[in-house]
Protein backbone atom coordinates (compact mmCIF):
# COMPACT_ATOMS: atom_id res chain seq x y z
CA UNK A 1 0.00 0.00 0.00
CA UNK A 2 1.46 3.51 -0.91
CA UNK A 3 0.62 6.71 0.79
CA UNK A 4 -0.07 8.87 -1.78
CA UNK A 5 0.96 12.20 -0.39
CA UNK A 6 3.99 10.81 0.56
CA UNK A 7 4.83 9.60 -2.86
CA UNK A 8 4.07 12.77 -4.32
CA UNK A 9 6.84 14.55 -2.11
CA UNK A 10 9.65 12.29 -2.52
CA UNK A 11 8.59 12.67 -6.20
CA UNK A 12 9.19 16.79 -5.76
CA UNK A 13 12.24 15.96 -3.98
CA UNK A 14 13.70 13.83 -7.07
CA UNK A 15 12.33 16.82 -9.43
CA UNK A 16 14.05 19.22 -7.42
CA UNK A 17 17.28 17.51 -7.08
CA UNK A 18 17.49 16.36 -11.18
CA UNK A 19 16.17 19.81 -12.52
CA UNK A 20 18.48 22.39 -10.03
CA UNK A 21 21.54 22.19 -11.68
CA UNK A 22 23.01 24.22 -8.24
CA UNK A 23 19.92 26.72 -9.16
CA UNK A 24 16.77 26.82 -7.40
CA UNK A 25 13.49 25.52 -8.76
CA UNK A 26 10.57 27.65 -8.85
CA UNK A 27 7.21 26.78 -7.79
CA UNK A 28 5.27 27.08 -10.61
CA UNK A 29 7.88 24.84 -12.68
CA UNK A 30 7.29 22.02 -9.67
CA UNK A 31 3.47 22.33 -9.29
CA UNK A 32 3.41 21.70 -13.05
CA UNK A 33 5.62 19.01 -13.06
CA UNK A 34 3.57 17.18 -10.47
CA UNK A 35 0.23 18.11 -11.85
CA UNK A 36 -1.11 19.71 -8.78
CA UNK A 37 -2.65 23.51 -7.62
CA UNK A 38 0.00 25.74 -6.94
CA UNK A 39 -1.33 26.07 -3.40
CA UNK A 40 -1.20 22.54 -2.43
CA UNK A 41 2.35 22.25 -3.76
CA UNK A 42 3.67 25.31 -1.76
CA UNK A 43 2.18 23.49 1.17
CA UNK A 44 4.05 20.26 0.24
CA UNK A 45 7.07 22.74 -0.42
CA UNK A 46 6.38 24.40 3.09
CA UNK A 47 6.51 20.75 4.84
CA UNK A 48 9.66 19.23 3.15
CA UNK A 49 11.28 22.85 4.38
CA UNK A 50 9.79 22.35 7.53
CA UNK A 51 11.54 18.69 8.24
CA UNK A 52 14.82 20.71 6.62
CA UNK A 53 14.64 18.43 3.42
CA UNK A 54 14.71 21.50 1.02
CA UNK A 55 15.37 25.10 1.45
CA UNK A 56 13.49 28.28 -0.08
CA UNK A 57 15.62 30.67 -1.12
CA UNK A 58 12.88 32.81 -1.44
CA UNK A 59 9.65 33.56 -2.96
CA UNK A 60 10.47 34.67 -6.42
CA UNK A 61 13.63 32.22 -7.17
CA UNK A 62 12.26 29.07 -5.38
CA UNK A 63 14.20 25.65 -3.28
CA UNK A 64 17.33 23.88 -3.21
CA UNK A 65 17.98 20.71 -1.47
CA UNK A 66 19.32 20.65 1.68
CA UNK A 67 22.90 20.21 1.26
CA UNK A 68 24.36 16.62 3.06
CA UNK A 69 26.26 18.17 5.26
CA UNK A 70 23.61 20.15 7.02
CA UNK A 71 21.29 17.42 6.67
CA UNK A 72 23.89 15.13 8.26
CA UNK A 73 24.58 17.84 11.09
CA UNK A 74 20.81 18.01 12.21
CA UNK A 75 19.66 14.48 12.52
CA UNK A 76 23.46 13.00 13.11
CA UNK A 77 25.29 15.01 15.14
CA UNK A 78 26.59 12.78 17.12
CA UNK A 79 28.49 10.89 14.35
CA UNK A 80 30.16 13.94 12.72
CA UNK A 81 31.08 14.90 16.33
Amino acid sequence: MIIKSIEKAMKMLDFVSENSGGTPVKLQRIAQAMDMPPSTCARTLATLCACNYLEKVSRTEGYILVSTEQFNSLYFPSILA
